[in-house]
């Protein structure tokens, strides 16, 4: 049976944008994406023009590996993988980026822990000090582990995990002390309720348990990261970090450079891709995906979250989870909304927003260093059709994933206390104590991503300034409005 989600006659929102008030600045780590190993040149460009900060790189890891490595060091630089992993941190400086280095294990328990330690120590001395014709790369963002909470990914107990997870933070942590140690990447930190309906308002045991190893045995974790995949954006995306926060608040001193662990997600998206799915889903070309992902980053970072990293980049052009259309011939819309968002990056002091409801309209701000310029992103998500049109038309084989997402959706709705989500057709922007005298002349930019437009200049005018600033815009639902505010003169 196909369900029908309703939703509220349309509306104006309204969006407070308060330049008063600074609570945190928003993470360089955030402007991140995976990259596919096998595709050395053609991402690239993309990459750099959309303005993405962060890339993952690959490490392998498993016991043949070790052996090969440990018995003769020399051979490293020889390895496919390394060349690989050396010609990505090329590309990635040369881009102005920062990568993180991945060590992807298989999904059975490592026995030699000493070997991977060994190991460890050789592949972070080529990558930073030269080690076997290496660079001297000023790398120091490393992360281990992959779902280790799912069985398809780890074979092992949990306490292999933990003790395997332990003794690569030592290792990292021995060679520099301001090395980031990440991890474990879990599907999810929520607790699992009635019938396996994940509880997002508490962590569950695997959460707790891995947090109290470390503390027992003095290991380090400098950024805790989750997955998400879920249309469903309230739940997974906002709630998921404020209480993984609540638990990691336990821990004070876990984090050798920040006491309490930071929060990243290191894999998300709407849904798993192709690959996985068995189908190309066609709700990765569109807009509304593009509305999704920026309303479901907006929300992290809201939450708390300082690194993340979408899953589909620039590469693998075929698959349908990724941002370019067959042989790089154009990009899809998230592609466009990401290279709007990515200009926070210019504006990375962090604005208190309120009209935020972290389900289908979401709004993010930050202003930059010499407070001249502002930067204010607003994603108008059609959660309601975005359901009707894609998750309720799969087969029934699906049935639980169904009612998976129902139970979230409705939780959200009860939680917000709103019968059903409302279709914006505008918004009232109101940027307020800003300080600026009602002489002094501000340009005023849209860009828009929807049906019609991929991040084109919609407007650009010279308005009067002042302490508030008010602006009125048409959207439609679903899209992606990025906006750009410049003082140009001080009188």
């Amino acid at each position: 049976m196909t369900l029908c989600f309703g939703e509220n006659k349309s509306e104006r929102a309204d969006i407070i944008v308060d330049f008063s008030s600074e609570n945190r600045r928003i993470n360089k780590n955030v402007f991140g994406i995976s990259t596919n190993p096998t595709e050395l040149e053609r991402k690239w460009p993309p990459i750099k023009e959309a303005g993405f900060k962060f890339i993952e790189v690959n490490v392998l890891v498993d016991e043949k590996l070790i052996s090969i490595v440990t018995e003769n060091p020399q051979v490293l630089n020889r390895l496919p993988f390394v060349k690989i992993m050396d010609l990505h941190l090329q590309k990635i400086y040369e881009i102005g980026a920062e990568p993180m280095i991945w060590f992807l294990y298989q999904a059975k328990p490592i026995k030699n822990l000493e070997g991977l330690a060994a190991y460890t120590k050789y592949i972070v001395k080529h990558i930073t000090e030269g080690f076997g014709d290496g660079g001297k790369w000023p790398v120091r963002f490393f992360r281990f582990g992959n779902e280790p909470d799912n069985p398809e990914y780890w074979k092992g107990t949990p306490e292999q995990f933990y003790e395997m997870f332990a003794v690569w933070s030592k290792t990292i942590k021995s060679m520099n002390p301001d090395f980031v140690v990440i991890g474990p990447g879990l599907v999810s930190i929520c607790e699992r309720g009635t019938e396996k309906i994940l509880d997002c308002s508490k962590a569950n045991k695997w959460t707790k348990n891995f947090l109290g190893y470390l503390e027992k045995h003095k290991r380090s974790l400098d950024i805790f990261t989750f997955h998400a995949y879920s249309p469903v954006i309230y739940d997974f995306f906002y709630r998921q970090p404020l209480t993984l926060y609540d638990e990691l608040k336990k821990y004070p001193s876990l984090s050798t450079l920040y006491g309490i662990p930071k929060m990243g997600n290191d894999e998300w998206n709407v849904m798993v891709g192709d690959e996985w799915s068995g189908r190309y889903n066609e709700e990765f070309d569109t807009v509304s995906l593009a509305a999704h992902n920026i309303a479901a980053l907006t929300a992290m970072i809201e939450g708390g979250v300082e690194l993340s990293i979408r899953y589909g980049g620039t590469d693998s052009p075929g698959h349908d989870y990724v941002m370019v259309k067959k042989d790089y011939k154009n990009y899809k819309h998230v592609y466009y909304a990401f290279k709007g968002f990515n200009m926070l990056s210019s504006t990375p002091i962090k604005l208190g927003v309120k009209g935020s409801n972290f389900l289908n309209l979401t709004a993010l701000a930050g202003k930059s260093e010499n407070e001249n310029e502002i930067t204010i992103v607003i994603s108008s998500f059609d959660i309601s059709d975005y359901l009707n049109q894609y998750v309720f038309k799969v087969k029934k084989e699906d049935a639980f994933k169904k009612r998976l997402i129902e139970e979230h959706y409705n939780n959200a709705l009860k939680i917000l206390n709103i019968p059903a989500p409302i279709t914006y057709n505008g918004y009232r922007l109101n940027i307020k104590n800003l300080g600026w005298k009602g002489s002094d002349k501000i340009e005023y930019k849209l860009f828009i991503v929807d049906e019609k437009t991929n991040f084109d200049l919609m407007k650009n005018e010279v308005i009067k300034g002042g302490n508030e600033v008010l602006l009125s815009e048409n959207l439609t639902t679903p899209s992606v409005h990025v906006i750009r505010i410049k003082r140009l003169s001080k009188n």
